[in-house]
C-alpha cells in the first residue's frame, strides 16, 4: 500500500514537471535550431528532464563514475546493461552528447517521446530488418558527424538483473562506422519498477560505471566482438556487486 501511494504522487508529480520541462524544451529548440542542426542543446535539456527524477527523489540515488573514460568530442557507440525504467533516467544524467535508440513505439509517447523525435533520435521495430537496417544506417550518420548514438544491445530490459545475450546490431554499427564501443554497466534500478506494470516497488541506491573504450574492429568477425564488450561488462557487474 505504501509504494501504491508513493507510486501514484511520483507519477502525478513526473506528467507535471515533464509538461513544464517539455514546454522549456520546445521553446530551446525553437531558440537553437537554426544553428544547432544537431540538435545538442536540446539533448542537454533532455538530460536535464531525466537526471531531474533522481535529483529531486529523496529515495533514489545514484553515483556515476568513469566519465573520464569517454573523451570529450568523440563519437561512440555507447553499450548499456538495461535493468528498468529508471535507467534511461540514469544515464541521461551523464550529460553525454548522443542519440537514444530506441523502440520505435516510444515516440509516441506523449511529452517523452514527441520531445525524443524532435530530437530526431533512432527509433527500431523490433524484429523488423529493414527497420533494423535504417536504425544502423542512422547511427553512420550521426557518428560521421561526431556524435554518439546510445544502445542497450540486450535489447530488452532484464528479468533478473544479469546481463542477457547481446544482439550483433550495435558491434556492426560500430565496425562499419570505426568507432570504439564504450560499455558501460549499471546496477541497482531493477526493482524500482516491474517490466509490465506502474507500481515503483524500491528505493534506489544504484551504481553506474563508464568503461574505457573497446576498438572491435580487432575481432575477426562480429559475433567475437560483441561477446568481448559483453565479458567486461559481465567482470565489472560482478566487480559492482561484490562486498566491500
Amino acid at each position: 500500500m505504501r509504494w501504491t501511494l508513493f507510486s501514484i504522487v511520483f507519477w502525478f508529480l513526473f506528467a507535471i514537471t515533464s509538461l513544464a520541462i517539455y514546454s522549456v524544451a520546445m521553446l530551446v529548440h525553437l531558440c537553437t535550431f537554426l544553428f544547432d542542426r544537431d540538435h545538442r542543446v536540446l539533448h542537454q535539456v533532455l538530460c536535464f528532464w531525466s537526471s531531474f527524477y533522481f535529483i529531486a527523489n529523496p529515495l533514489w540515488r545514484v553515483r556515476i563514475t568513469g566519465k573520464e573514460n569517454a573523451k570529450k568530442g568523440k563519437p561512440y557507440v555507447m553499450c548499456s546493461n538495461h535493468q528498468s525504467f529508471g535507467d534511461i533516467l540514469i544515464l541521461g544524467g551523464t550529460y553525454f552528447s548522443f542519440k537514444w535508440v530506441s523502440k520505435q513505439s516510444v515516440f509516441k509517447v506523449p511529452l517523452i517521446g514527441w520531445a525524443g523525435k524532435v530530437c530526431e533520435y533512432i527509433p527500431i521495430v523490433r524484429g523488423d530488418k529493414s527497420s533494423a537496417e535504417q536504425m544502423a544506417a542512422d547511427c553512420k550518420r550521426w557518428l560521421a558527424r561526431g556524435i554518439s548514438v546510445m544502445i542497450f544491445p540486450e535489447g530488452t530490459r532484464s528479468t533478473d538483473g544479469a546481463i542477457g545475450p547481446f544482439k550483433m546490431g550495435a558491434f556492426r554499427v560500430a565496425r562499419e562506422a570505426g568507432v570504439e564501443v564504450l560499455p558501460i554497466v549499471l546496477d541497482g534500478t531493477g526493482n524500482v519498477l516491474p517490466k509490465h506494470g506502474w507500481v515503483l516497488r524500491d528505493k534506489v541506491n544504484a551504481k553506474v560505471h563508464i568503461l574505457p573504450p573497446m576498438d572491435v574492429t580487432s575481432h575477426s568477425t562480429v559475433e567475437e566482438a560483441a561477446e568481448a564488450v559483453r565479458s567486461v561488462m559481465l567482470a565489472e557487474l560482478e566487480k559492482m556487486r561484490a562486498p566491500n
